[in-house]
């Protein structure tokens, strides 16, 4: 059969190959297009995760890091080798550091973080290595600085309150026994 040979109601195999091109190009390119969009839509939380906690990762008491170490078992759902090591990064994470087994747990939970980021990354398709997760990380001196300033007012506030309570108390028994005050009543 030839390209110029008519098939049916009068169109040539060009005809119908025009035809089919002019009603299915726009369908697929629709279908594509949608499942591209679909496929960013569900790796686009992943990379927000595996960034904050890329970033965040010798700064655990950021809110950033819990809320990204929060939703991974949401995010990353079915995803068998992250989940598992986001368990073994929680069960690390919990354990109560006493001064005995202070610096193991803490050496312990920094390998489960950094196992969990690398996990991360691999299910995203990157390969950062280990090693680069351990060591990369930077957080200036001024920042830590005035994290360590903050915390240590917040530790001061609760001083400052039980100070004032006292003070108020002493105010009052002061007033109290005062020969201003009439106690007779």
């Amino acid at each position: 059969m030839s390209p110029s040979e008519t098939l049916y109601w009068g169109f040539k195999l060009l005809d119908w190959a025009t035809l089919a091109a002019l009603v299915l190009g726009p369908v697929i390119a629709v279908l594509f297009s949608n499942s591209s969009e679909e496929r960013r839509r569900k790796r686009e939380p992943k990379i927000l995760i595996a960034r904050t906690l890329f970033m965040t990762r010798n700064l655990p008491a950021d809110a950033s890091y819990s809320q990204a170490i929060t939703l991974i078992p949401f995010i990353f759902e079915g995803r068998e080798k992250v989940i598992a090591a986001w368990q073994a990064f929680q069960e690390a994470a919990n354990v109560v550091a006493t001064t005995e087994n202070e610096i193991v747990a803490g050496a312990n939970t920094k390998s489960k973080q950094t196992a969990l980021i690398v996990a991360i990354n691999h299910d995203l398709g990157l390969r950062m290595p280990q090693e680069a997760v351990e060591t990369g990380a930077y957080t200036s001196g001024g920042f830590i600085a005035r994290d360590n300033l903050y915390l240590g007012s917040l530790s001061a506030m609760s001083q400052i309150a039980d100070t004032l309570k006292r003070q108020l108390e002493l105010m009052e028994r002061t007033y109290q026994k005062s020969p201003i005050v009439d106690n007779t009543d």
